[in-house]
């Protein structure tokens, strides 16, 4: 379309064309609405911009420039409604074969259900354009359900999954694959292909073999530049070591540890043994790197010499000693590290992360480092301790610029709260007046702690601050206190907008971390901690009687709650509970500024104000409706499933302005009330 010859005659011979040359409208549609072959590892299928569609139809000129772009992205699905449409593409190709050409990225959903429609679309050829796309570069086979490449369908020389890879996996111009969820997959010619570049495999399953694989194959080594493989299943991790040319890694095993087994995939020529241009790897649980490592050891080399990022998730001590701490040893240029372990059900022991290795073998290199860990607080200390310890190792020899710590600490009552390791860590980072770090222009603290009521006793607790907010704090930052009370306020209203419904407990997480930071910065963040409650004695009596406990310990605190929604369980006890009746609950009934009180019994059927249980004097829903009706600090009131209530002391809320009733019913009356009653409303 760039010829000028062909510029011409379009301007020429197409009496409807514009009178621009058509050189220039083919750069706009290029550039202005082409949509891009995917990356290796997108997951999205790319249709064409809709409107290409509109431009085609402008012009004969026009629709020569957009058909390339129509027909470079293509999705087939054989199954129900949508084979026609499939037939439909088949049989235009057919019809213009240069439209073959101009397909660049096929994607295949493999059938749930195979029908007698889409059997006779699989058999009787009309579909077999499909298989003739001499430009085909992106290939993606996708399926619901585990479906093997050697099922009897795929043998019978029929149009399907096995037809599309046998055809284009010896094709010279494919150079991405990405299958999903195919068993039986012959990974050596996969892998053969002769120009593929990028291969993904999700939850496939891999076809072994009895015999070495040949050597000729093994020595001429696969041209694969990236490998991203999830499953849980063996996935011939042997076989990436004859990829000379691999750049990344992202390797992710769903399963339990185990070591790589080569017996499953054998070999008869000598593997590579030093990945020289492997750039990044990104490592999910459970993968044996260990093995890689061995036979760079054996050959007196570096594994991956020239790994500049590498990204660990950790879950088992294996990841740590099969996986992680032997990259560590074969790695000499590491410019990014990111570790994580924040899996709930495990609590890998940190102790045997061997980070002052990887520091050191990587000191003129290493500009970012990210770690990320689900810890208790009594092995906060060894986290700390070993990042502190291996950052000492590089002391005023590195080039660190960035360094980001995340924890998700478990908080209960047994923990103490001690963060004199934060206290080394820092006087570590700023040593010799910052020369130790002189690169270092970021350092990122995240404290995760438990939110919601279990934490809110350890904050009770905390020593009440003496003095003013900007005397005597030996912890606290330089600017003037009211500053950073300005900014904390602005960022808790910014996650709680407006209605008091909506509270994010994001930011309860800031605002615990917050309190742990000087008395000062507790001073300013309790009230805004404590400024919406919500308690549930028959679900979380425990976490209603700690809340009760931190009011009793700290009175001021009643006056920070603000907000108070009550709820009680689709069932109650046939009996009352100790909470209802002993009284250890009335701190809630006495909230001098409660502004918004919400009763909410769930939507399991309605409870009536006048029942049995809410006359006893007990702690509930009508204790507290009795005692904040009356309230002249009240100014909105939400009720919901509850009948009989008493709208006219509703109404007599001194100052009540916002009244939301929900599923309820009121208590009528005998008697006429009193008209006096129009001037309190």
């Amino acid at each position: 379309m760039s010829d000028v010859n062909l510029a011409t005659s379009m301007a020429t011979n197409d009496t409807n064309g514009p009178v621009f040359p058509f050189d220039i409208f083919e750069i706009i549609i290029m550039n202005f609405i082409t949509s891009p072959i995917p990356s290796q590892f997108s997951r999205k299928f790319f249709k064409p911009h809709p409107d290409i569609n509109s431009l085609s139809l402008v012009s004969k000129s026009f629709a020569e420039i957009c058909q390339p772009l129509l027909f470079k992205s293509v999705q087939i699905d054989i199954q129900f409604a949508k084979l026609n449409r499939t037939q439909q593409l088949a049989g235009v190709i057919k019809a213009n074969p240069t439209l073959a050409s101009y397909i660049k990225w096929l994607e295949y959903i493999v059938p749930n259900m195979t029908t007698n429609q889409s059997l006779d679309a699989s058999k009787d050829g009309s579909l077999t354009p499909l298989l003739q796309l001499p430009r085909l570069q992106y290939l993606k086979i996708s399926a619901c359900f585990p479906t093997s490449y050697e099922d009897q369908e795929s043998s019978m020389g029929m149009f399907g999954l096995r037809s599309l890879l046998d055809q284009y996996m010896v094709s010279s111009t494919l150079t991405t694959l990405h299958i999903r969820r195919i068993t039986k997959l012959p990974i050596l010619d996969v892998l053969s292909c002769p120009n593929l570049e990028n291969l993904e495999l999700r939850f496939c399953e891999t076809d072994g073999w009895d015999h070495p694989a040949a050597s000729e194959v093994l020595n001429k080594g696969f041209k694969l530049k990236t490998a991203m493989i999830y499953g849980r299943q063996d996935v011939a991790l042997s076989l990436f070591a004859y990829c000379p040319q691999i750049e990344r890694f992202e390797f992710v095993r769903m399963s339990k540890f185990r070591s790589e087994r080569p017996e499953i995939f054998p070999m008869s020529a000598q593997p590579l043994v030093s990945f020289k241009n492997l750039t990044a790897i990104v490592s999910i649980e459970s993968v044996d790197w260990s093995y890689f490592c061995r036979l760079a050891e054996s050959a007196g080399v570096k594994a991956f010499p020239a790994l500049k990022h590498l990204t660990y998730y950790l879950i088992t001590e294996e990841d740590i000693t099969l996986g992680i701490n032997p990259i560590f040893g074969h790695m000499e240029s590491l410019e990014e590290l990111e570790i994580q372990a924040l899996n709930h059900a495990w609590n890998p022991e940190i102790t045997s992360l061997n980070l002052k290795r990887c520091f050191s073998l990587s000191a003129q290199t290493l500009k970012n480092i990210t770690i990320k860990w689900k810890i208790v607080l009594e092995s906060g200390k060894d986290l700390l301790k070993i990042i502190r310890m291996a950052l000492e190792g590089i002391s005023h020899t590195n080039v660190l610029q960035r360094l980001d710590i995340y924890c998700d600490i478990a908080v209960d009552r047994r923990n103490d709260l001690d963060f004199q390791q934060w206290n080394h860590l820092d006087l570590s980072l700023t040593a010799d007046n910052g020369a130790a770090f002189p690169l270092l222009n970021e350092v990122r603290i995240s404290l995760r702690l438990s939110t919601g009521l279990a934490a809110l006793p350890i904050l009770a607790v905390l020593p009440q601050p003496t003095m003013s907010l900007a005397e005597n704090d030996t912890y606290g930052p330089v600017f003037p206190f009211e500053i950073f009370e300005i900014i904390i306020n602005i960022i808790a209203n910014a996650t709680s907008p407006g209605s008091p419904q909506v509270y994010s407990g994001f930011s309860k997480s800031d605002l615990i971390a917050l309190c742990l930071v000087s008395k000062s910065f507790a001073e300013i963040c309790q009230p805004l901690l404590f400024k919406w409650v919500q308690i549930d004695i028959h679900s979380y009596q425990d976490r209603a009687q700690q809340l009760v406990g931190a009011i009793k310990a700290n009175p001021t605190l009643a006056s920070c709650i603000k907000w108070l929604e009550y709820r009680e369980p689709n069932e109650r006890p046939v009996e009352p509970i100790d909470a209802e009746k002993d009284g250890s609950l009335t701190p809630l009934l006495q909230l001098p500024r409660l502004q918004y009180l919400k009763v909410n019994l769930n939507g399991y059927g309605s409870t009536s104000y006048e029942g049995p249980e809410s006359s006893m004097g007990l702690f509930g829903f009508r204790s507290l409706l009795d005692q904040y009706m009356a309230s002249n600090t009240l100014t909105s009131l939400h009720v919901q499933d509850i009948t009989e209530l008493p709208i006219l002391d509703i109404f007599s809320c001194p100052n009540l302005e916002d009244l939301e009733l929900r599923y309820a019913e009121v208590k009528g009356w005998d008697h006429p009330y009193d008209g006096t009653f129009r001037q309190v409303f």
